[in-house]
């Protein structure tokens, strides 16, 4: 059956029966085709869909039973495609990431005029038809690649746009690719490096999709090579074929692939790696000798030659020892004698060039697989550099030692190749012991990290061993002796690595941040304190009000009362209470992402978004301060409002520049004297109409900044709002 006109089926889920029952009267109206079912238990939602066929839950978040994104998580382990709009009065970003992380279809805040149940009906209408849609869409596809499998030879379809979009289970033969893999690829994606069967590359234009799609006949026997994700080299047989629309245009391309790949001979194979192999051997930054049994060099590359200072004629037929003067011919000739092909021994020693000079040189010598007798390979690297960056570690380490004793600072010392790290008094001390007390187990990571902690120390670490970030830093808890948890800030920075970036040593500090920490879980739980303050309102207030709101009208159309004014402009008061209450919450958090701010512009945009009826603007300012750039125009637009609430509709407002901020006033009335110390606080206003909160929560935007700010009368009898220290980055 086709979704057009088709019934919908609603399931409303809220905890205030009135508002349910209100929500579904409107939905009704709004969609002659649209039934809409309510309950305010999301236990009795799930048997309704279990029983009934639902075509859409529209759920509240914040409920006694279970919030809407728990009812979300249960309702989509059973049906996850079934459209879940969550609609609730409780709005905020993290309800709407958790939400969006959850799988909802839409989400829709609560408000109090009745246009919000027209939006509702089309936020509905719309998640219905478009999984009707999906559906008929997966049942039409479904169809085509039941007959696509039953072909047997490798099959794939491409959409328009050149993009794959099927392939049968041959294509993992063919291609090399999973038939998942293929869905992220194009017909010309540069990963295969398409190529004529000489090596040449393809024009686009000219490849097979782009000759079937654009001019609509199909295509046999087209040969080109592809390169497999491992990075073999497939030789294609392309026959392909166009797919029509019902206007006769070309829609599809459907291609079916042969692997016509022929081996390559022995030795084209050996002739490329032994190319290689040179060129690996001439240009590494390492150097590279070659030597037999009896130790004579018989092969040396560019490097090795210009560290010795010889050239190559001068060290072929010399003896390994000859240039490390420290070995034992006989003593290297037993060792070489049990080496097998492929072990590996790595040594320290030292070379000396033909002056007589020596370097110290890490070594890697390996026995080679030849058939003309035995070969030892010796990959050699000067690590001068490494030798002398460790000694400066050790006077580096030393002088921190020096500089931070007597504070309350630990040093670290860890060799990550074998775990074991080594500590200061201090950093004992830190935790209540001495360095004699220090048990083995103590200086494992899992033994002194708090177990909440673990995972983030460990990323802040798996960070810096990646070169992410410069350094390590990370503040967790530690256990003390008295099996208390204290925190710490953890810095170091990997000071070591190997030849391949793994890293080898990392040296750091603790510092106590015990205190700090204290008084920052002080400040969050008076945040959260403020948030359910805020969700209280937003939850407890509005939904009532909203049912009284909707439930108005319908009096105004029934009977004609000289009251029904009065009650709406006093549910607009209520409105305008709620939204200064949330605002005032949730002003108290410290300003973020400070920019440079241009006065005179943001000032110009804030009068734009004002009423400010016939008032005009006077700028005498051309300063630009760092701050939060969305709160700060919140603060603007509140003393704008201020000024013509007060002033009166032909007010003139002034901003202008202090030694270190800005000022702000008006022609109006002023500010009583005595009233200069109780403006800023919540709930004051000399106007009826006013919710008593926009001087407050001017107040806590400044103070979010660091900001001072005060209130005067100006010159003119006016009200005058001082903001100081300012931080200005000039004209």
């Amino acid at each position: 059956m086709s979704s057009t006109g088709a019934p919908i089926r609603v399931l409303h889920v809220d905890d205030e029966p009135d508002f349910a029952d209100m929500t579904a009267t409107f939905l009704e109206r709004e969609h002659s085709q649209m039934t809409v079912r309510t309950t305010t238990n999301p236990e009795e939602g799930r048997r309704i869909v279990a029983d009934a066929d639902i075509d859409c839950i529209v759920s509240d978040y914040d409920m006694p039973h279970a919030t809407g994104i728990e009812f979300l998580e249960t309702i989509r382990d059973t049906y996850p495609d079934l459209p879940f709009i969550l609609y609730t009065g409780k709005g905020s970003e993290e309800v709407a990431a958790d939400a969006i992380s959850a799988g909802v279809t839409d989400y829709l805040q609560k408000d109090t005029g009745n246009d919000q149940y027209k939006i509702l009906a089309n936020r509905i209408k719309n998640a219905v038809t478009a999984r009707r849609s999906a559906v008929e869409a997966e049942q039409s596809r479904y169809r085509l690649e039941q007959i696509l499998k039953t072909v047997p030879s490798c099959v794939v379809q491409l959409n328009y746009d050149g993009e794959f979009v099927f392939a049968n289970d041959r294509a993992v033969e063919v291609l090399g690719l999973e038939r998942s893999d293929l869905t992220s690829r194009a017909y010309n994606d540069p990963e295969w490096e398409i190529r004529d069967v000489n090596g040449e590359p393809i024009p686009d234009d000219q490849l097979p999709f782009r000759q079937v799609r654009d001019t609509g006949d199909p295509l046999y026997g087209f040969r080109h090579t592809i390169q497999w994700p491992d990075g073999t080299e497939k030789i294609l047989l392309v026959n392909g074929a166009p797919l029509f629309d019902a206007d006769g245009s070309v829609e599809s391309v459907v291609f079916s692939l042969t692997d016509i790949t022929e081996q390559w001979e022995y030795e084209d194979r050996l002739e490329q790696t032994t190319a290689r192999l040179e060129a690996l051997f001439e240009n590494s930054p390492d150097m590279i000798d070659v030597h037999t049994a009896e130790g004579t060099i018989v092969d040396a590359n560019q490097q090795f030659c210009e560290a010795l200072n010889q050239s190559p004629e001068e060290l072929l037929g010399q003896k390994v020892w000859e240039v490390d003067r420290g070995l034992d011919p006989e003593t290297v000739q037993e060792t070489w004698e049990w080496m097998d092909v492929g072990d590996r021994i790595e040594l320290e020693t030292e070379f000396t060039t033909n002056d007589g000079t020596s370097f110290p040189v890490e070594v890697h010598l390996t026995r080679l697989p030849l058939e003309d007798g035995d070969r030892f390979m010796a990959v050699s690297r000067d690590i001068t550099e490494q030798k002398q960056r460790l000694q400066e570690i050790k006077s580096l380490k030393e002088r921190l030692e020096l500089a931070i004793e007597g504070a309350n600072v630990g040093v670290w010392d860890w060799d990550m190749t074998t775990d074991a790290v080594e500590y200061n008094e201090q950093w004992a001390e830190m935790l209540g012991y001495t360095l004699e007390e220090l048990d083995p187990h103590l200086r494992t990571w899992e033994s002194r990290v708090h177990p909440d902690d673990i995972e983030a120390v460990n990323a802040a670490l798996d960070a810096h061993i990646e070169q992410k970030t410069e350094y390590y830093d990370s503040q967790h808890r530690m256990q003390t002796a008295d099996g208390e948890w204290k925190w710490i800030r953890d810095l170091g920075r990997i000071v070591e690595r190997d030849n391949d970036g793994e890293p080898l040593r990392a040296v750091g500090i603790h510092v106590d941040i015990d205190e700090t920490k204290q008084h920052q879980r002080e400040l969050e739980q008076k945040s959260e304190r403020l948030e359910e303050f805020a969700s209280i309102v937003s939850h407890d207030l509005r939904n009532p009000l909203g049912v009284a709101s909707g439930y108005l009208e319908f009096v105004d159309d029934e009977c004609d009362s000289p009251y029904i004014e009065d009650i709406e402009q006093a549910h607009e008061r209520m409105e305008a209470l709620i939204e200064g209450l949330l605002t005032l919450a949730r002003e108290g958090k410290s300003a973020s992402e400070q920019t440079p701010v241009t006065l005179a512009d943001l000032l110009a945009e804030c009068w734009d978004t004002v009423d400010t009826v016939d008032a005009s603007l006077t700028l005498e300012t051309n300063q630009t301060i760092m701050a939060d750039e969305c709160r700060l125009k919140q603060l603007f637009e509140n003393l704008i409002r201020n000024a013509v609430e007060h002033g009166g509709s032909d007010v003139t407002i002034t901003v202008g520049d202090l030694d270190n901020g800005f000022y702000i006033e008006d022609t109006g009335i002023g500010v009583p004297e005595a009233d200069a110390e109780t403006v800023f606080e919540a709930g004051y206003s000399t106007n009826t109409g006013g919710n008593g909160f926009g001087l407050s929560i001017i107040r806590r935007i400044a103070e979010a900044h660091g900001w001072d700010v005060s209130v005067t009368n100006c010159s003119a009898g006016g009200a005058r709002f001082e903001v100081t220290n300012v931080e200005s980055t000039g004209a």
